[in-house]
């Protein structure tokens, strides 16, 4: 390493006064003199950096330096010896150990040398020299950093331009660093020869790292090594050297180099890699045998743990369980389906296409089932609208149809009519046909007034009127208690539009309520309910009032009918998906897989509405008042499971009518 001392003239230390060191002078009379006719003492100095110890591996060569005037510290206090020595420093540094009168220097012609700077008059005394010629383009470069081979270039000058024998070069040196082919051409010489006097080594057994910066220890290192420079004392070669090869797995090489006698194998490229077979991978643990002592030539072939990677099975499946494709896939990779197009038989009254499956293929991370979905489309020449039947305070006909429950279905939700005030509506999304109970009464709308204002939102976001990233600020007026998390934040906070919209829809957050409406502009969102048939008006970002089961019928429509549209119908319906409080698919015990819905409660009411995602998709609004006990959602999963049967007695009846 850089950092031993000269082994030829002893230890240096402060104590040690009388050792001989073999020191370059400049005579003024004769330039290409550089030999003192004596070896002067080591001075005594009192050396008072806090940040270098006795037991540091440079500290005999700082001391020396420090007491002989070559280097000094970065302050009173502080040598700084893993700072990186700089050209300028380094160029100052040699001016003073070759004692040099600088007072007859000055002038420079680099542009980035300042006539004033400290290290102006070293600059020129060196080019002068030809010790060094700058970085070219007309700069010196005083502030960069001193790079290995550039340091070493400007020692093996400044013994030339003293007339000092250099010529000792031993070339085979070359084959005992891996990345010798770093060194520059300038500097490959020079390297060399100070490798074989021992100015410098590798930085680790078998690396030279030429580009490699310098620090101001080893920068201390290696002027006074330079100072113990014998032109008839190269260090003492190697007997031997070994040709090391390292092997992969397969025979293949990965890396040779040489390593003296006695010397240690470095692997010094990336680690070896095996590739993964199936599920299993493999881990590199090290090489076959030690890497030192190295004796002779030597192969070294890479070792591996074999080890079994996670896996998880997935199954591609069709509407009705049948397994399509079974696979074992990597975890966390993508699964893919390559069988035929999932496929489902027509029906009297419905054709099924096949839309894609009910989760997504990507990042699968445990054993997984896909279903294939389909989109039922009617055979028949349907409006698709929602038809406007005649409601009384019993079970009605629909659309003039002999369609009847059946008088248990018919009993059943009678008694629940007894029970409070009920509203309810349901329309098949297919033939567009509806069956309501109280679906004109007007409840008061609590918070399923957010399905409107949301749909009205995300509109004017697909205009390009309001965008996701339009900012808000809590205030004091948009206070409001009961759900949400906004209202126990500070007033001050800011918020996205985004963000409002996400907890309006999945908390039900009141304060998001608030904010988002005044957002809209209560004229934007009466525009959209007149245009959905809603009478509902607001005249305040506070605003409520009431709905009828039929209209918010009509707004889920809007709602099912924009999911597919563009990119903002797709966000109002993920997030619809997963709004909490989901009380229809509770009720349902999760039977459908997709349910898009917005439920509200409070002292007037207690409702929830839903798009309900089936083979056949269908509308269900279910709306109550007080008199309220503790059982509101009891009563609602009740009811949504006595629609649910509803739907089912009508498309028995429809599958075994022709119209």
């Amino acid at each position: 390493m850089d950092q031993k001392n000269c082994s030829r003239t002893g230890s240096f230390n402060r104590l040690s006064k009388a050792a001989l060191i073999f020191l370059l002078a400049v005579s003024l009379l004769i330039p290409s003199a550089a030999v003192y006719a004596s070896a002067p003492d080591i001075p005594d100095a009192d050396m008072r950096f806090t940040d270098i110890y006795p037991k540091n591996w440079a500290y005999d060569s700082i001391f020396n330096m420090f007491a002989l005037g070559i280097m000094s510290g970065v302050s009173d206090t502080k040598f700084a010896p893993k700072t990186n020595m700089t050209r300028a420093m380094f160029i100052q540094s040699l001016a003073k150990l070759d004692k040099v009168d600088l007072s007859a220097y000055g002038g420079n012609d680099f542009n980035d040398v300042p006539a004033d700077a400290y290290y102006d008059k070293a600059v020129t005394w060196a080019v002068s020299e030809g010790i060094t010629g700058g970085t070219g383009n007309g700069c010196f470069s005083p502030d960069g950093v001193l790079t290995r081979e550039q340091l070493v270039t400007m020692l093996y000058k400044y013994c030339e331009s003293k007339g000092l024998d250099v010529s000792n070069i031993d070339w085979t040196l070359t084959t005992l660093f891996y990345d010798d082919y770093k060194i520059a051409p300038y500097a490959q010489t020079a390297f060399y020869w100070a490798v074989n006097y021992g100015i410098i080594s590798g930085v680790s057994a078998a690396c030279a790292s030429p580009k490699g910066s310098v620090t101001r220890e080893q920068a201390a290192c290696m002027l006074w090594k330079l100072l113990c420079y014998d032109p008839d004392s190269p260090l003492p070669k190697p007997e031997k050297i070994h040709l090391v090869r390292f092997m992969n797995y397969d025979g293949s090489q990965i890396f040779a180099m040489r390593v003296a006698d006695g010397g240690t194998a470095v692997y010094p490229f990336p680690i070896p890699t095996r590739p993964t077979y199936e599920y299993t991978a493999f881990q590199f643990i090290g090489w076959d045998k030690p890497l030192s002592p190295i004796t002779g030539d030597t192969v070294f072939t890479a070792q591996f743990r074999m080890y079994e990677l996670p896996t998880c099975t997935v199954r591609f499946l069709n509407y009705d369980g049948t397994v399509l494709q079974k696979t074992r896939y990597l975890t966390g990779s993508d699964a893919y389906y390559v069988g035929k197009t999932p496929a489902k038989s027509s029906d009297k009254f419905y054709n099924y296409n096949f839309i894609g499956w009910d989760r997504s293929e990507k990042n699968i991370q445990t054993d997984t089932d896909i279903y294939a979905v389909f989109k039922p489309v009617t055979r028949y020449n349907m409006s698709g609208d929602i038809r406007y039947d005649y409601f009384v305070k019993d079970m009605i006909n629909v659309n003039g149809s002999s369609f009847r429950l059946s008088s248990d279905l018919y009993g059943s939700l009678m008694r629940c009519a007894g029970e409070r005030p009920l509203g309810f509506y349901l329309v098949d999304l297919g033939t567009g046909t509806s069956v309501g109970y109280n679906a004109d009464y007007k409840f008061h709308t609590a918070s399923t007034v957010k399905l409107g204002l949301a749909y009205a939102a995300f509109r004017e976001i697909e205009k390009g009127n309001l965008k996701l990233g339009d900012v808000m600020t809590y205030q004091e007026k948009y206070y409001v208690g009961r759900s949400g998390v906004i209202q126990n934040t500070p007033y001050g906070t800011k918020y996205t539009f985004e963000t409002l919209l996400h907890y309006m829809i999945y908390e039900s957050d009141n304060v998001a309520y608030y904010m988002a409406h005044d957002h809209v502009g209560c004229s934007t969102y009466n525009k959209y309910m007149q245009q959905l048939g809603v009478s509902n008006r607001h005249y305040s970002y506070k605003s409520f009032q009431y709905l009828t089961p039929q209209e918010l019928g009509l707004e889920w429509r809007a709602v099912y009918n924009y999911r597919n549209a563009c990119w903002e119908g797709s966000r109002l319906w993920s997030e619809l998906v997963a709004a909490k409080y989901n009380f229809i698919k509770q009720g349902l015990n999760y039977k459908y897989r997709t349910v898009a819905h917005k439920s509200g409660f409070n002292d007037m009411g207690y409702h929830d509405s839903a798009v309900i995602m089936g083979d056949r998709p269908f509308i269900m609004v279910i709306m109550t008042e007080p008199p309220f006990a503790d059982d509101q959602q009891a009563y609602l999963a009740k009811v949504a499971k006595l629609l649910d049967k509803v739907e089912g007695e009508y498309y028995t009846w429809l599958c075994s009518h022709e119209r």
